[in-house]
């Protein structure tokens, strides 16, 4: 999965009746790919997860109810592909059933790169 994918159609995501968007927001802080690709493009290699890794996280955030606009946290306001990327992350759900599943891919991700 990439950070592409995780892009919704707003219009379908609403029709649906999702309740997925913050109050605060509009469609008009969906974030493009273009954007995304370049802050993932700054990220230094010694700061950023193995591919695996990566796909694994953000398979993750896409499972999560609380990803809105297909790119944003609702927890913490981060932009998932960014946070998925970077070594030092960790998953900002509340419940810790929904934060097991970037705890395993974590886990998961140090033990194939051992």
């Amino acid at each position: 999965m990439r950070a592409r994918d995780l892009s919704v159609d707003l219009k379908a995501d609403r029709a649906a009746g999702s309740g997925n968007s913050c109050k605060g927001c509009r469609e008009s802080v969906a974030v493009p790919e273009s954007h995304l690709a370049r802050i993932l493009a700054k990220i230094r290699p010694e700061d950023s997860v193995s591919e695996q890794l990566y796909e694994q996280r953000l398979s993750a955030c896409a499972s999560c109810e609380s990803l809105s606009y297909g790119t944003t946290c609702m927890h913490c306001g981060c932009l998932v592909a960014i946070r998925a990327r970077l070594k030092p992350s960790h998953c900002p759900h509340p419940s810790a059933d929904k934060r097991a599943s970037w705890e395993m891919a974590v886990q998961a991700g140090e033990h194939a790169q051992i």
